[in-house]
């Protein structure tokens, strides 16, 4: 498999609506979701719209933490287990209409390999076994933890939906970061090791690639399309909380990624940091003087100025008016 583009590995991300679901659970068996979210650069409100990308990084944590406060360390394969993962396949129409289990898995890697922006995969085949392994681009301070039980799921899920009876997950192994976080009856906890943090893998007998089963048509997955659309930054920088921000240094570090290469990656874009966080900003201003449901002073302070002062100049930067007439303004709208 060809290696991404090096403008790919700078921020990695992943949907918004997986790391929701694991809160909500999470706060259904007694954690706080600020709890969960500290430290995590995440606005708490974030939750309460439509999906989004959001950097990897901060799934990694926050899912960590709500398993943890939880109190169930299988928080997230519990709620993968719930997604249908029998059509994740999406084969070329290139392929017959009997493909082999290894016909398929080449097929999948390289539509991964062109939407992922956070893991590069492989297939590695050797005589006795074959192994399914995914490397992170980046290494962030918090290793993957609960996300990866996602993977490994999705990878059980999918395999044994194309082998059917041939299917025995006592003859599959898992070498994952945190071994807890797999369910004994999705493999058995004799087969799973702890690997490095930055990496996971499956391995199956070989013999498996070449098992032959009628292969519905499907369309590709909902989000595919989005996945191969460039990230989009602007919206991207939306998802942080400002409150308490570390700067964009501290975001590079927390990312994985060295802050000197994510100004570089920016300017690569046209853009820069503080022309990013300025415009997410300006959206969240409006956003929430329209809504109508925090004080100024909230908003000033949610925004990260330490006065009511410096959110008014921001304002009439921004829109050439207060804070205070804007808000009349859309209220009389």
């Amino acid at each position: 498999m060809s290696k991404p583009q090096t403008d790919q590995l700078t921020l990695p991300v992943m949907q918004s609506k997986f790391l929701s679901e694991v809160i909500e659970r999470a706060c259904k068996s007694g954690a706080d979701r600020n709890s969960v979210l500290k430290g995590c650069l995440l606005r708490p409100s974030l939750f309460d719209g439509t999906s989004q990308p959001i950097p990897s990084a901060c799934v990694y944590l926050a899912s960590t933490k709500a398993a943890e406060q939880s109190g169930n360390p299988y928080l997230c394969a519990e709620i993968a287990r719930e997604y249908d993962w029998s059509t994740g396949f999406v084969a070329p129409a290139t392929l017959s209409d009997m493909p082999s289990l290894g016909d398929l898995l080449v097929a999948w890697l390289q539509f991964v390999d062109a939407v992922q922006v956070s893991m590069h995969y492989q297939l590695i085949v050797e005589a006795e076994r074959a192994y399914l392994v995914g490397r992170r681009f980046l290494k962030a301070p918090q290793p993957p933890g609960q996300a990866d039980a996602w993977d490994v799921v999705s990878w059980s899920e999918m395999l044994k939906a194309r082998l059917g009876a041939v299917w025995d997950q006592n003859h599959v192994g898992i070498s994952v970061f945190d071994p807890q976080a797999i369910p004994n009856d999705l493999v058995p906890s004799s087969n799973v090791e702890q690997g490095d943090a930055w990496g996971l893998s499956m391995s199956f007998p070989s013999a498996w690639l070449m098992q032959q089963s009628p292969f519905p048509r499907n369309s590709a997955p909902d989000n595919a399309a989005a996945l191969q659309e460039p990230l989009d930054l602007v919206a991207l920088f939306r998802v942080f909380d400002y409150l308490g921000w570390p700067g964009l240094d501290g975001l590079a570090t927390f990312v994985g990624v060295h802050p000197k290469a994510l100004q570089r990656y920016l300017a690569k874009q046209g853009t820069n940091g503080a022309e990013l966080i300025d415009r997410a900003k300006m959206h969240l201003a409006e956003l929430w003087l329209r809504e109508d449901t925090r004080s100024i002073t909230e908003i000033g302070r949610a925004l990260g100025y330490k006065n009511a002062s410096a959110f008014t100049r921001a304002c009439h930067r921004w829109f050439k008016s207060s804070p205070v007439r804007l808000r009349w303004r859309y209220t009389c709208d």
